[in-house]
């Protein structure tokens, strides 16, 4: 149920912004409602255009360039519900680490994630979070196979 709440609250921030036809795809989407359970996945064209500048169009430019058998840590909600609507490249290890209001030390986690392997890490992180554990970027350890993907979402 709360991820019905959540994009009916972005349905409604999204209608007020007169984008009526996101705002019914949302709506077509919203699968805490009882009545949309037996609708299939929506597809890319679905809820992506050429221009699109959102978290699914971040999601999927990142799901398309992910390395096999990389690590990637998500620390947005969002993030976390989108990147699961698309294909990953095989052995692609997943972690999400989300707290209250992004002030979670999720950059900290990922680095001490990244610290004890060689292969790619990805993160998606806030603007938020990124600023609140940007101290982490002091950590001596770090290699050349992390990776950032910073989100103005804030």
């Amino acid at each position: 149920m709360v991820l019905y709440n959540d994009l009916k609250a972005l349905n409604d921030n999204i209608a007020a912004m007169e984008m009526p036809e996101l705002a019914e795809k949302i709506n077509k989407f919203a699968i805490g409602d009882a009545k949309f359970k037996n609708l299939p996945a929506p597809t890319e064209e679905q809820l992506l255009t050429a221009n699109d500048l959102s978290a699914f169009s971040a999601m999927k430019g990142l799901a398309k360039r992910i390395q096999p058998k990389s690590l990637v840590h998500l620390s947005i909600l969002n993030s976390t519900r989108v990147m699961q609507m698309f294909p990953l490249a095989e052995g692609v290890r997943v972690y999400s680490n989300i707290g209250t209001d992004g002030i979670d030390g999720s950059m900290s986690t990922f680095y001490g994630q990244a610290s004890v392997t060689k292969e790619q890490c990805y993160l998606v992180i806030g603007d938020l979070s990124f600023f609140y554990d940007m101290n982490a970027l002091w950590m001596p350890r770090i290699g050349p196979n992390v990776r950032i993907l910073l989100l103005n979402n804030g």
